[in-house]
């Protein structure tokens, strides 16, 4: 899974600073047949963690190919939840601001 490039490409970009939440926002993804992933955005950024035992706030639910579409860029969330092949929980907000992640974290492309 291509998880680590996209954390790193996300902690690059300064432009992301506002949208980081004030409040912890963990970011749970399943893919289908493997251990969940847990990332952690706060103010001072995003990283993978171990879980911990704390409320999950977003969770992704999907085979592993369609996680890597996402975290690569090839296709958006939102495109993915329309044709069924993830599946999402997590506020209205939440959604927005990992969708925010997920987009602007795509290696630009010339």
């Amino acid at each position: 899974m291509c998880i680590d490039l996209f954390l790193e490409r996300i902690n690059e970009l300064n432009i992301l600073t506002p949208i980081y939440p004030h409040h912890p926002l963990t970011l749970e993804i399943r893919p289908t047949n493997l251990k969940s992933i847990y990332i952690k955005i706060t103010t001072e950024g995003i990283k993978q963690i171990k879980r911990n035992g704390g409320k999950t706030s977003f969770v992704i639910e999907g085979a592993e190919e369609e996680i890597n579409d996402l975290l690569t860029g090839e296709v958006k969330l939102q495109q993915m939840i329309k044709i069924g092949a993830v599946r999402v929980k997590g506020s209205f907000r939440d959604y927005l601001r990992v969708d925010a992640f997920l987009q602007y974290g795509q290696p630009y492309s010339s």
